[in-house]
């Protein structure tokens, strides 16, 4: 009897510490912190002059490409570092950070570095299955070695993300949401499918971040692109004016135009002449 109590103690206590090593092992990659974040509009809108060229025919000056705004401004989300450095089982995992945004006043959000899920290994002919992990997507970003990480996107690339075009046409300002969330990866490698046909085709491994933990997503900041923020373009110019045309045709030389006028003289001399001959010999 003393013998079976002491064996289930020990079955006991070996099941409560396999239950404490699990859990240690389940929750040994740190957990990362939600991000502090600021964000910060940065105008640049400048004026394309036109472009002339002369014809070669008229002399005219002609446009050759109108003068345009281009507007680029930019958003930089500065992201307040937080320290992290974990190793485990000879894999070394890193901090990266998502963003998601969408305008103010919409309901769905766009990540702009959402998880895939991707397999991991050949098909499984004998199971006839996919074995698959959730990847990081390529472009993530990863804390920088200082104390912020700071990202800069430009607002026509955000805005087509979000597809949106449509209800820019308008004087009042556009006004987006941001969000921010820490994500844990560490380096692995995923199943690149290289055929349309797979898995009959098969494929390749390739470098891959594997998804480990995240800190969920940051409270929203909204960042305004005001009207008054880009500044006025230089306005259009006008045209040069065209040289005024120059012919050998419709212009004499200062000794020509003398010369021409003095035969006109002569002429009216030589016939005045005559008439006075004329009126003589009548008489």
């Amino acid at each position: 009897m003393n013998g079976s109590v002491a064996l289930l103690l020990l079955t006991v206590l070996v099941l409560s510490g396999l239950i404490m090593v699990g859990s240690a092992s389940a929750q040994s990659i740190p957990k990362p912190s939600v991000p502090e974040f600021t964000l910060k509009v940065e105008p640049l809108t400048y004026y394309v002059p036109p472009i002339y060229e002369t014809n070669p025919y008229t002399g005219d000056n002609v446009t050759i490409q109108e003068g345009s705004r281009v507007e680029n401004d930019s958003i930089i989300v500065t992201i307040k570092n937080q320290p992290f450095s974990y190793s485990s089982n000879g894999l070394t995992y890193y901090m990266y950070y998502n963003i998601r945004i969408k305008p103010r006043f919409a309901e769905n959000w766009t990540e702009l570095y959402p998880l895939t899920k991707q397999p991991n290994s050949p098909y499984d002919w004998d199971n006839e299955s996919w074995s698959y992990s959730i990847y990081l997507f390529p472009n993530y970003q990863l804390q920088s070695n200082s104390n912020h990480t700071v990202l800069s996107y430009a607002l026509e690339t955000l805005l087509q993300y979000l597809w949106c075009y449509p209800f820019l046409d308008t004087d009042s300002d556009v006004q987006l949401d941001f969000q921010v969330e820490a994500m844990v990866g560490h380096d692995s490698q995923l199943w690149y499918i290289e055929h349309a046909l797979a898995p009959e085709y098969g494929g390749h491994y390739e470098p891959a971040i594997e998804f480990d933990e995240t800190s969920g997503w940051s409270e929203t900041q909204t960042v305004i692109i005001k009207e008054s923020q880009n500044p006025t373009p230089s306005p259009e110019t006008t045209p040069p004016p065209s040289p005024a045309p120059t012919s050998p045709y419709n212009e004499a030389h200062p000794s020509e135009q003398v010369v021409v006028l003095g035969f006109v003289a002569i002429l009216a001399v030589f016939v005045f002449g005559l008439f006075l001959a004329y009126r003589i010999k009548r008489k």
